[in-house]
């Protein structure tokens, strides 16, 4: 089995070898300074095989393989850290109206109360995408009684570099409708984070039924990170060994009531950057792969 540092050295290879996608932008300096030194610019390398693309599946020796999703996809240059800031400063009030907020980091965020700002708010994140790769992950109320399962309190779904976070718990049932139908467009690749478990028990009890069987493409990076040398991480760690970028992973804001009446910033940072990162991750990775 190829070893952790032979990955590296191919993920530095593939980068630089598709400079053209500016997907140096992704590694931490000190990778880079690794790319710089180590790796040449003519390099073969050999497709990594993953268990984790719906879309990209075929049948061998009788059983199912996948390979990585062959979407194309665009790597956006992104100040991450300056970002960050930016969404942590923005006035508590800012996502009250349900209007896109437009970040001087280049970045945009809206976040949708009622039924009646949902199709705007789709339309506008659709009209944004430069790829298919829509990133998604949720949140809710923590479970605090024995045997009561709460539903989820709100969706974020994020193209490259808008973010729109979708209070679930204010939408009506033909809202959330809608929203399933948004999803299953088969135009989109749904990328998660740690999604088998919690969040798909969770799609499940808000959503009538519905989980990723209902996407037409769908990648849950966590099962990457073995087969791709980074071992069984978090998305922080993800986001550090991959974007160089530590995520803020507070577990007062994580475990907060994700249905009070308003949202504090601290919500609405964590939520939109937990989206932001793993479509980030996700365009790194397959450039890398």
């Amino acid at each position: 089995m190829t070893n952790r540092k032979t990955l590296k050295r191919k993920h530095a290879e593939a980068l630089i070898a598709q400079d053209h996608l500016q997907a140096s932008n992704y590694l931490g300096e000190r990778q880079r300074r690794t790319v710089r030194q180590k790796t040449g610019s003519g390099n073969q390398r050999t497709a990594v095989q993953v268990s984790s693309c719906t879309h990209c599946q075929t049948s061998s020796g009788g059983h199912q393989q996948s390979q990585w999703c062959s979407c194309p996809i665009t790597l956006v240059e992104t100040d991450w850290s300056a970002a960050m800031d930016e969404v942590a400063h923005l006035p508590e009030d800012s996502s009250a109206a349900g209007s896109t907020n437009k970040l001087a980091c280049g970045l945009s965020l809206r976040c949708v109360h009622k039924d009646s700002q949902l199709q705007p708010a789709l339309e506008e994140l659709q009209q944004s995408m430069q790829d298919c790769v829509l990133a998604i992950d949720l949140e809710w109320k923590p479970d605090m009684r024995k045997g009561h399962s709460n539903d989820i309190a709100l969706m974020q779904l994020a193209s490259s570099h808008h973010a729109l976070l979708i209070r679930v718990c204010r939408l009506t049932k033909e809202g959330k409708q809608s929203l399933v139908a948004f999803l299953r467009q088969s135009s989109f690749c749904i990328v998660a984070f740690g999604w088998d478990g919690c969040d798909e028990r969770k799609m499940r009890q808000t959503f009538f039924g519905a989980g990723k069987q209902k996407f037409a493409a769908f990648v849950d990076i966590l099962r990457l990170n073995n087969q791709l040398g980074y071992g069984p991480n978090g998305l922080s760690s993800m986001s550090s060994q991959v974007l160089g970028l530590s995520l803020r992973k507070d577990k007062q804001v994580s475990m907060s009531n994700w249905e009070a009446p308003a949202l504090t910033q601290m919500q609405i940072c964590y939520a939109a950057f937990d989206a932001w990162i793993t479509g980030a991750i996700y365009r790194s990775l397959q450039v890398a792969s």
